[in-house]
């Protein structure tokens, strides 16, 4: 493959990973009760921990099984994944949860923080055990 292929196929899944982040991102938001005038951003939290488990799942097939060429492995992973999942929303999110509730919401802010960190690296260690009982490692 030449690396005009690979970089115009990282480009298209990019895009169908930013569509599919807004998408999903999106319809969870719309789900979210608001809380003392504030909604907590479920749906950032929830694009950002199935990215992260996909991409352990993935990241396991593509570093330990020939499961995953590298190629795929380059536009899933960087293409697809990159654009699905979103730290700079994580962050403008988070810092608003602290600043534009009365008063601020720290204990909103905190708990976005932590449960983006803490259930992202959960998910790629699911993920990666996914792998491995999938490869039957």
């Amino acid at each position: 493959m030449t690396k005009v292929i690979l970089i115009l196929t990282i480009a298209l899944f990019g895009a169908l990973g930013a569509l599919g982040r807004v998408y999903v991102g999106t319809f969870v938001q719309g789900y979210v009760p608001e809380l003392d005038a504030v909604k907590f951003p479920l749906g950032t939290l929830t694009v950002n921990v199935l990215g992260c488990l996909v991409f352990g799942f993935l990241g396991y097939l593509g570093n330990h099984h020939e499961v995953l060429p590298a190629f795929w492995r380059t536009v899933l992973l960087s293409g697809f994944l990159g654009s699905f999942t979103t730290f700079s929303t994580f962050g403008f999110e988070t810092v608003l949860l602290y600043q534009d509730a009365p008063y601020g919401k720290v204990y909103l802010a905190a708990a976005n923080v932590l449960l983006n960190v803490t259930l992202g690296i959960s998910a790629i260690l699911l993920g990666l055990q996914l792998g491995r009982f999938w490869t039957g490692n």
